[in-house]
């Protein structure tokens, strides 16, 4: 009797902590400041910069319940933190949506034991993978997989056919600047910061007194708002401005087309997050997309469609824009200097760009000889180089969205 009488008593206490999670969690996803917070969290955990990186991840990681999910690659050279960041940011995800491996054989991952719907996969490196390439890339695009396989028994010869299904999210990291070209079009890919600016601070860090973390949210609490955000599914409205996006997104590659639909899912994870502070989780079960989840979307994600689009280091596509705008403004060839100080870099950072830029006919060199050596840049004439229109171009072209557009900035 005892006993019974214990675990009825355990059982309480324990609905009694999981409503207290949920209450709480649910308060945290009602504050309007909820993916600046996120972030904030996941630099407590020892995570400098990469306040870009940290959200994108979160909000792929959202899109496990979507139609289309969002896969990530993060790349950058070794020892750059790429992994750590990866760990941060799904430690804050329900510990059942997680699937960890290090490697695949080939066919694994039509064997494994428990379907792979509303799941992310992490896949500590890319290389990792590499056998089971072909299984992941279909599972990506069909969500699920059938194999047929020979069975033998005794002098009988029959097959049979192994399924899984799910469309899981895929995040892996890589040092790799490129991938094989049927997965680089299969993931957005993500650049980790390897500035010497970044490794100082990360190295402040390092050598810093430790100090107690303060006022920090209890991780559960936050496996629950994620679990939260994916327990009720909507259907997402666009509004009538949304058609102009089409026309101003670039068509250049075909490429254009898968990666719409990674912004469109992530984009509706934006607005996921959001509709539970601003209101409009209505009991019908939609949500309308509005232009201030555009502005959020495009603060977290604008530079990581650009350098994904355009297979291009986000670094110089920022150089070749400071070029051109530079050469309009001037009327002349520039320096490298000087798009070092258009852009507030150091020299040294803007001439590790610069080769790369000439590299992907971005900019180019003057031809000729010039004093002291002396070498001019001249831009390239070409598309432009973001993927993503701005807020303030939507937001003039529409007249029935009125002058002003207010947000709480997801970085700030």
């Amino acid at each position: 009797m005892r006993k019974k009488l214990q675990q009825k008593k355990q059982t309480k206490s324990a609905t009694r902590q999981h409503a207290n999670t949920r209450r709480a969690a649910l308060e945290l996803l009602s504050d309007p400041k909820f993916l600046f917070l996120l972030g904030q969290e996941i630099g407590k955990m020892g995570i400098v910069g990469e306040e870009n990186n940290r959200l994108t991840l979160f909000l792929a990681a959202v899109t496990r319940d979507f139609e289309k999910p969002v896969s990530v690659l993060v790349k950058g050279p070794t020892s750059s933190g790429k992994n750590n960041l990866v760990r941060s940011v799904i430690s804050l995800l329900p510990p059942e949506s997680l699937v960890g491996r290090a490697s695949l054989t080939k066919k694994a991952l039509v064997y494994g034991p428990e379907s792979l719907r509303s799941k992310v996969l992490y896949l500590y490196e890319y290389s990792g993978g590499r056998d089971a390439q072909l299984l992941t890339r279909i599972l990506q695009s069909e969500g699920a997989l059938a194999h047929e396989h020979t069975v033998v028994q005794g002098s009988d010869r029959t097959t049979r056919v192994a399924r899984r299904e799910g469309a899981p999210v895929i995040l892996s990291t890589t040092t790799d600047e490129k991938v094989y070209a049927d997965d680089e079009n299969r993931f957005l890919s993500i650049r980790v910061d390897e500035s010497p600016k970044q490794t100082r601070s990360v190295l402040r860090l390092k050598f810093q007194r430790p100090t107690p973390r303060v006022d920090s949210i209890p991780k559960e609490v936050w496996q629950e708002a994620a679990r939260a955000l994916s327990r009720t599914q909507y259907e997402y409205r666009f509004p009538d401005w949304f058609a102009s996006l089409a026309e101003w997104i670039p068509a250049e590659e075909t490429r254009a087309r898968r990666d719409a639909d990674r912004f469109l899912s992530l984009l509706k994870a934006v607005a996921c997050c959001r509709s539970f502070s601003d209101g409009r989780r209505e009991e019908s079960g939609e949500i309308e997309i509005n232009l201030a989840d555009y502005a959020v979307a495009f603060e977290i994600l604008s530079d990581a469609f650009a350098s994904t689009y355009r297979g291009v280091h986000i670094q110089a596509l920022k150089f070749t824009d400071a070029v051109r705008r530079l050469n309009k403004k001037l009327d002349r060839p520039v320096t490298v200097k000087e798009v070092a100080q258009d852009l507030g870099w150091d020299r040294a950072l803007a001439y590790k760009w610069a080769p790369a830029a000439v590299r992907n006919k971005l900019v180019e060199y003057q031809e000729g000889t010039h004093e002291k050596n002396q070498k001019f840049l001249l831009p390239v004439p070409g598309p432009a180089l973001q993927f993503l229109p701005s807020p303030a171009r939507v937001l003039g072209a529409s007249k029935s969205l009125g002058d002003e557009l207010h947000f709480v900035h997801p970085l700030t």
